[in-house]
């Protein structure tokens, strides 16, 4: 028995997690909220075991999945210093002076750290890469569409695949790259990317289904991370 610890877990996708953990003979929730108003609304029956975020939160854990938010995660990280209890990070939005925290190289355990854990998302993005590397000229756009109250502004998702994308530029310069951002109803997710070849288009698309897609890819991403060395691991790792 697996017994994975879920900080975040009364948010959507952490109470996807918990229900997907649950439903599984092989492991075992701990809901890991923060005192206050998290640990006062965690709803009743989200998981039978439920535990405040603190120095002993983590004492029975085999692993921990965490879809939080930046401030949590980065208190989840102090917490485990000296600790080698690993750790799946699914959080995104951290600013530039909380990613240098998180991607600090002195873990004692090891870190899974991604911006989306969807089953098949780093195929896409590698498919992606290499048609935009051997198309240098193409006008390339990388799009999203998520639900209406995500924020307007791009997701941790878009702009890795940005990042990735500006590399496949001509020279030393940097790839212009279009952004396609979009909130519609409900929509769990759909990712793509396009290149515009004049005469024809290229257009490679990933479409969520439910939350359930980022639950399930993040602990398996769990399960895989168990027994690792200490340090830092992305999604691309694991398909080595």
């Amino acid at each position: 028995m697996i017994n994975i610890a879920v900080v975040g877990s009364t948010g959507k996708v952490g109470k996807e997690v918990v229900r997907l953990i649950e439903v599984s003979s092989e492991m075992n929730a701990i809901s890991v909220v923060r005192q206050g108003s998290d640990l006062l609304n965690t709803e009743q029956g989200s998981s039978k075991n439920i535990v405040p975020l603190d120095q002993h939160a983590f004492a029975n854990a085999d692993v921990i999945i965490d879809f939080s938010t930046p401030d949590t995660c980065l208190e989840l990280i102090d917490l485990l210093q000296g600790k080698s209890v690993p750790v799946v990070v699914a959080t995104t939005g951290f600013s530039e002076e909380q990613s240098k925290k998180l991607w600090s190289d002195d873990k004692s355990y090891p870190i899974l750290i991604g911006s989306n854990f969807t089953d098949g998302f780093e195929s896409f993005a590698a498919a992606g890469l290499s048609l935009a590397s051997s198309q240098k000229e193409a006008a390339l756009t990388i799009g999203e569409v998520y639900h209406q109250h995500k924020k307007a502004e791009p997701s941790g998702t878009t702009k890795m695949l940005k990042q990735k994308f500006q590399l496949t530029g001509t020279g030393e310069n940097e790839r212009i790259i279009n952004l396609d951002i979009q909130r519609l109803g409900q929509t769990p997710g759909i990712n793509t990317i396009k290149l515009e070849l004049g005469f024809s288009t290229i257009e490679l698309t990933l479409t969520v289904h439910s939350r359930a897609a980022y639950a399930a890819g993040a602990i398996k991403g769990a399960q895989w991370l168990i027994g690792r060395n200490p340090g830092i691991y992305q999604p691309s790792d694991m398909i080595i």
